[in-house]
């Protein structure tokens, strides 16, 4: 294969990388192996990759990591109530934050699921940042929606992290 060849072929992939973005960008974000679906808005696409254990992930980003991030999880509470659930997880917040200013703790209210908001400011890796946790309950589990972003972001578009959080459907 001659540079020319070369070029065209990693002008493909490029070209086919970048639609295949645009293509994920808004719109409803169907999770066959996690077993959950999203509402997208345009402003964020899912975002794939291999985890240091070789796990297929998917995080959504919005433009770029530090303006948003929305990662997903799903947890099996066991006995605890999900008042319980969040408590445990601020507690890890605080062994791995240190401190953190707790700004909201609410109940909210989706279209398939309900469960409380909580929304906090920390420090990661010297900088200011903020974060909105979405635990939704279902059935026999607990799933966490998890926006960060730097701060000011996440709160000038609180509208739009609340209408993703309730276009959330477990499938």
């Amino acid at each position: 294969m001659n540079l020319r060849e070369a070029i065209c072929v990693i002008t493909t992939l490029i070209s086919l990388c970048a639609a295949t973005a645009m293509a994920q960008s808004g719109g409803t974000f169907t999770d066959r192996g996690n077993k959950f679906s999203i509402a997208l808005s345009k402003d964020w696409r899912a975002s794939h990759y291999t985890d240091a254990v070789g796990r297929k992930r998917t995080e959504f980003v919005h433009g770029d990591r530090g303006r948003g991030l929305l990662r997903i999880s799903k947890e099996t509470p066991g006995k605890r109530t999900l008042d319980q659930v969040i408590d445990r997880e601020l507690e890890g917040l605080r062994a791995y934050h240190g401190k953190y200013l707790l700004s909201g703790r609410d109940s909210f209210e989706g279209e398939a699921l309900r469960g409380i908001r909580v929304s906090f400011h920390y420090i990661e890796r010297g900088h200011q940042a903020t974060a909105a946790y979405y635990y939704l309950e279902d059935v026999n589990s607990v799933w966490v929606l998890r926006f960060t972003a730097r701060v000011g972001s996440l709160d000038a578009y609180r509208n739009a992290t609340d209408e993703i959080a309730r276009s959330f459907r477990p499938k």
